[in-house]
Order: structure tokens, then C-alpha cells, then sequence
């Protein structure tokens, strides 16, 4: 296990920074919750979700006619309400990202619709 959550951290360029941030060992879950909720590491989730946020409201994005800012405003509202336990131990990391993936899958059909279709 030791060596896979490290190829993680390692392909995503976050060893160092994981071993900066977590100071209490090496353990999955600690690198789970590093990859997915840490706001200042760049290749997070979270981080990503919340750059896509701030690039959502440059455009201008608010309203009630816009899909992309209804699913992205949910999935962050969401976010604030789950942590690593829920996701590691109630819901499980597969269900997590399964989900998070059709979120991801629905927010971007709605972008398109939004700003790239007449």
C-alpha cells in the first residue's frame, strides 16, 4: 500500500509537499485526504474545483440561467460539508470519486451548453 499512495503523491509532484504538510507518518488515508481536500497543493481536487469557481465567476457565470454555476455552486457547497472520513469510511474512495467524476462529467456538458452553444 506504502508504495502506490507514494506513486500517487510522486506523479502528481506532491511527495515533498505531503511530507511538508502531514507530519504524522505515511498512512492512505493521510494521502487521500492530501490529494483530494488540500486547498494550497496546486494538483488537488479541491484546489482544481476551486479554480474552476473563480474562472466561472470572470465570466459571469451567476444566475439562474446558468447550469455550469448551479452544479459548481452545489458540488462546493457540498464540499463544505464533507471530509476525509466520509469519504474514506462511510462512502467509500471509489464511490467518492465515481461521483465526483459524473459531477465533474455533468458540469462540463452544462459549460458547453452555457458558452459554447447558440
Amino acid at each position: 500500500d506504502y508504495y502506490q499512495w507514494a506513486a500517487l503523491l510522486k506523479s502528481l509532484s506532491g511527495f515533498e509537499a505531503y511530507r511538508r504538510k502531514v507530519h504524522a507518518g505515511f498512512r492512505p488515508v493521510d494521502v487521500a485526504e492530501f490529494v483530494i481536500f488540500e486547498r494550497e497543493f496546486p494538483r488537488s481536487l479541491r484546489y482544481c474545483i476551486n479554480r474552476l469557481w473563480g474562472a466561472l465567476q470572470s465570466l459571469g457565470a451567476s444566475g439562474v440561467r446558468h447550469g455550469s454555476f448551479k452544479i459548481m455552486s452545489a458540488l462546493l457547497e457540498e464540499w463544505e460539508h464533507t471530509g476525509i472520513q466520509q469519504v474514506f469510511f462511510d462512502r467509500g474512495l471509489h464511490e467518492f470519486l465515481k461521483d465526483f467524476l459524473e459531477k465533474i462529467s455533468r458540469f462540463h456538458e452544462a459549460l458547453v451548453q452555457d458558452f459554447f452553444t447558440n
